[in-house]
């Protein structure tokens, strides 16, 4: 006899991986001005080390590539403990809460903690939701990126 899913599974949204990669010129300009002017900036000197630039750019392509895959206002599941990240492309849990909280301080992602019934989302849980502001779209329309402009990582 199988396990059935939890009802309150049926109605949450997609899990959010960081696996998307900038492939269009739109794509790789977006992620880069996100890294300059929203996330380097808030960062101290030693988190800006060599070895952990590349992280968090891959963060921030991966969380801004799912995202903008959802299209519209939709929200997105990511579970934040260390574990989830094993999965994830060389992005450790530290370098993508860097990202994630710079650019939630620039008003381009809007968080929310709980769980999901058949009305949406709820206040009591854990789990994050993610999901591109109104700001976060008009960045995404400003530098002309696409629904193409992100692609998945290939393993």
């Amino acid at each position: 006899m199988t396990a059935r899913p939890s009802r309150a599974g049926s109605y949450a949204p997609p899990r959010l991986s960081l696996e998307k990669r900038a492939v269009s010129p739109e794509a790789k300009a977006i992620v880069a001005h996100c890294l300059d002017v929203v996330i380097l900036p808030t960062l101290t000197g030693q988190q800006k080390r060599p070895s952990s630039l590349p992280a968090i750019h891959r963060a921030t392509e991966g969380l801004l590539g799912g995202l903008i895959a959802l299209r519209g206002a939709q929200w997105a599941r990511r579970p934040l403990s260390d574990s989830s990240f094993t999965q994830e492309p060389g992005i450790s849990r530290n370098q993508f809460v860097k990202a994630l909280r710079a650019l939630e301080t620039a008003g381009l992602i809007e968080r929310s903690g709980g769980g999901y019934d058949r009305s949406g989302p709820v206040a009591r849980g854990t789990e994050t939701r993610l999901r591109l502001t109104e700001a976060g779209w008009e960045l995404v329309s400003d530098f002309g990126v696409e629904g193409g402009s992100f692609d998945t990582l290939l393993r």
